[in-house]
């Protein structure tokens, strides 16, 4: 189960942490980062399925269009 998630420069969530329960309810306004939090946990899923590239195929047109400041890197970190 995951516990934990963060997430620095990824789209819009420009740095997140988020600690989640067996069940957890993603709530509020539009453009608030639900979606994207969601597609963070993709990307990681694709990532583990078949690296980087493939979880950057799957998501974006590039790698850049992930990226909240284009010249950043992004980090994630599931517990």
């Amino acid at each position: 189960m995951i516990r934990l998630l963060q997430t620095q420069n990824f789209r819009m969530l420009r740095s997140n942490s988020v600690a989640l329960r067996p069940f957890h309810a993603l709530v509020g306004q539009n453009a608030t980062g639900k979606s994207t939090f969601l597609c963070a946990l993709q990307f990681i899923s694709h990532t583990l399925r078949g690296g980087v590239e493939f979880a950057v195929e799957r998501l974006a047109p590039s790698f850049y269009d992930l990226c909240f400041y284009p010249d950043e890197p992004i980090a994630l970190a599931v517990e």
